[in-house]
């Protein structure tokens, strides 16, 4: 897929996707979350440079958040194709607000990421334990200031009040209806509007993502989520 530069990026209009971009990571910000319309949602914003020291900032809108020790990483982005073989993944975001004027790359879950030539998304889960045991913050609101993670790894819980087994669970449940939110947009809504032009609607919207959380649930991938 075609490599854009950052000054083809720069050019795109609000809404309009991209098809692929490398860059090195500069700065990596706070993740920011909370809970609108629709569900639960995160940003978090990440500079680029390319080999001439321009800039762009990446809006990545997904729960895995980058770490600070991304910087330093060539990272690249690519688009994917969704079932009506459209761009899917990476598009260009533009808003006024409060009197200030940003644009951003963002980036969400389906498109396909590569870091230093390896393929791999962000491998980072606030709270949740990895492969080698290591836990790098509690909940993301307990990160310290600057999104620095402590040097000496924090040990799961493991006290009978099963406070670590519940964190677990409600962030499994969290990434679960996340999907369900993004299957409710990307296919059905889609295909709502094909009929309806407003698409769904608020109410219908969430009742849509209510009932696939609801299936999800009874086929049992929310076990497959921890």
């Amino acid at each position: 897929m075609k490599l854009m530069t950052f000054a083809e990026l720069n050019e795109l209009e609000n809404g309009q996707q991209a098809t692929a971009f490398t860059g090195r990571i500069k700065k990596v910000f706070d993740q920011k979350s909370g809970e609108g319309q629709y569900g639960l949602w995160w940003l978090q914003s990440i500079i680029l440079t390319d080999e001439h020291a321009n800039e762009i900032t990446m809006t990545w809108s997904e729960e895995d958040a980058f770490k600070p020790d991304s910087e330093g990483k060539t990272i690249t982005v690519e688009s994917t194709y969704n079932g009506k073989n459209q761009l899917v993944g990476v598009k260009k975001d533009i808003r006024n607000k409060n009197g200030k004027h940003y644009e951003s790359v963002k980036v969400d879950g389906r498109a396909k990421i590569t870091f230093n030539g390896e393929l791999k998304l962000p491998p980072y889960r606030p709270g949740i334990e990895n492969e080698e045991g290591d836990q790098s913050a509690d909940w993301p609101s307990s990160v310290p200031e600057g999104n620095k993670a402590s040097s000496t790894p924090i040990k799961p819980n493991h006290s009978s009040d099963g406070i670590m087994e519940a964190k677990k669970h409600l962030l499994a449940s969290a990434r679960l209806y996340n999907l369900c939110v993004d299957a409710a947009r990307t296919v059905v809504e889609d295909h709502a509007k094909q009929f309806w032009p407003d698409g769904l609607g608020g109410e219908m919207f969430r009742t849509c993502v209510s009932s696939l959380f609801i299936e999800a649930t009874r086929a049992g991938m929310l076990e497959k989520m921890k």
